[in-house]
């Protein structure tokens, strides 16, 4: 089998006794394709990696989730009709309590923590509370029963305001303002001209442009921020925190130093097979644990995003696996976060 035989082979989830017997028989052999940038000692430390840590390991029994990150393009997504159904009303989600006396956050499921960066960092229009949509938290579900026990999610962000989107915006326009001009030294520039080249070829992989039409995806709650952590919510280490505003953050950022390297260090082995395994967990199809006529999706895939290893979508027009968008704006919708419904809710109205 080539490259893309097997590629083909571990994406079917419907596969045969003897394509499963091929694998196991085939195992180092693919691995190594899997792996093929690296040369002979880095692809040695790959193996022994993975044979030696917990959840590497675990993952294991299933090549597909080493596989190298496929990044689909999200070329003309602006123009990606948005279509008015019920789910479009679909409402928002919290997938936490705030204790305002203790300034505590609680989370409502055992193994998915949160992280309200942006409201710790009293930004404006912010919540104490992390609210998705629903499809977004049952998706969620599904792919956490593809973790070991011991693991879980910590989420950084879902739905955010206008009013939040701008300011972020506006923050990291200024820094990499600041940063391409100090590239030009004494060259004089025309700072429309460069401010327009910044938001058109840096500022999408960061943040992006806040707007209702087409609204920004996390304003349309289908977005969320995320990374796997221990059943402590203790963080794996990813190579660099959330929110890093720089090109180590790109989701294959470690992809393409291998490819251009051929080795890595030991560390750098374990961000490259971390952030493997998070974007082909979420990319997985698994299938909603509810029959509810509300969560269309089936399939409960989530799409990568180019810019960040931590932000997935689904539904919105980000989604790659659909040809017309499922949620719009949620302010301009009128969907609000209602503080009362919550995860536990949510539980009790279809997982009973």
């Amino acid at each position: 089998m080539n490259e893309e035989d097997i590629i083909k082979l571990l994406n079917n989830f419907n596969k045969t006794k003897e394509e499963i017997e091929y694998i196991n028989k085939n195992y180092d052999k693919i691995l190594q394709t899997l792996f093929k940038e690296a040369d002979a000692d880095t692809f040695t430390r790959i193996k022994d990696i993975i044979k030696n840590n917990q959840l590497y390991h675990y993952f294991a029994k299933d090549l597909y989730y080493f596989q190298p990150i496929q990044i689909r393009s999200k070329d003309n997504w602006q123009e990606k009709e948005i279509i008015n159904t019920e789910i479009r009303k679909e409402p928002l989600v919290a997938l936490n309590k705030y204790d305002y006396s203790k300034r505590e956050f609680i989370p409502l499921h055992p193994r998915i923590f949160v992280e309200p960066v942006y409201f710790k960092d009293q930004r404006k229009g912010t919540y104490p509370k992390i609210y998705v949509r629903e499809q977004v938290l049952e998706s969620l579900l599904t792919h956490l029963k593809l973790l070991p026990e011991e693991y879980g999610f910590i989420v950084f962000d879902g739905y955010r305001t206008y009013e939040c989107q701008k300011e972020l915006y506006e923050e990291v326009l200024n820094k990499k303002l600041l940063i391409e001009k100090s590239k030009l030294e004494n060259k004089t520039t025309n700072n429309d001209e460069l401010i327009k080249h910044i938001e058109t070829y840096i500022m999408p992989y960061y943040v992006s442009y806040p707007s209702f039409n087409p609204p920004s995806t996390h304003n349309t709650g289908g977005a969320i921020d995320l990374i796997i952590c221990d059943c402590n919510g203790k963080a794996l280490n990813y190579g660099c925190k959330f929110d890093k505003f720089d090109k180590i953050a790109h989701l294959n950022y470690f992809e393409n130093k291998l490819k251009k390297e051929h080795l890595l260090t030991d560390e750098e082995i374990t961000y490259l097979i971390i952030r493997r395994i998070t974007c082909n967990l979420l990319k997985y199809p698994t299938t909603n644990l509810i029959n509810s006529c509300n969560l269309v999706k089936k399939n409960n895939s989530f799409t990568e995003f180019e810019g960040e290893y931590w932000h997935f979508d689904i539904n919105n027009q980000w989604d790659m696996d659909l040809e017309k968008a499922l949620y719009g704006s949620c302010e301009q919708d009128n969907i609000l976060p209602n503080p009362n419904y919550t995860i536990i809710e949510y539980m009790n109205k279809y997982h009973r």
